[in-house]
């Protein structure tokens, strides 16, 4: 259970920067539109902030039926953070984004 905040920590991390040469390269072939992209950027970048909100809850959830604790402290303390400096992460690489779509040549919308 406690390895699981440095692997959510790196997912968080890295998903927004696998994201996008992705799609970029969608952007300038041409399959689809900059802001549907846009759209399609935030959304893949912030899969490992929501799930691990989720999975968060999902662990409280099982610990009230259950009556026994899964969730450590390390966790729950690091759920905010976490939560937080991973919505802010994705809402800057989403900027730079889309600055960076805005002034590529080629398909334009």
């Amino acid at each position: 259970m406690d390895s699981l905040v440095p692997l959510a920590l790196i997912l968080i991390l890295l998903a927004p920067v696998m994201c996008f040469p992705w799609r970029v390269g969608k952007v300038r072939s041409g399959e689809s539109g900059k802001v549907k992209q846009s759209l399609l950027y935030f959304l893949y970048s912030a899969i490992p902030v929501f799930g691990f909100v989720m999975l968060s809850f999902a662990f409280v959830g099982i610990e009230e039926l259950m009556d026994t604790s899964l969730v450590t402290e390390g966790l729950a303390r690091s759920l905010l953070l976490l939560t937080g400096g991973g919505l802010i992460w994705v809402t800057v690489a989403t900027i730079v984004f889309v600055i960076r779509i805005i002034f590529m040549r080629g398909n334009a919308d």
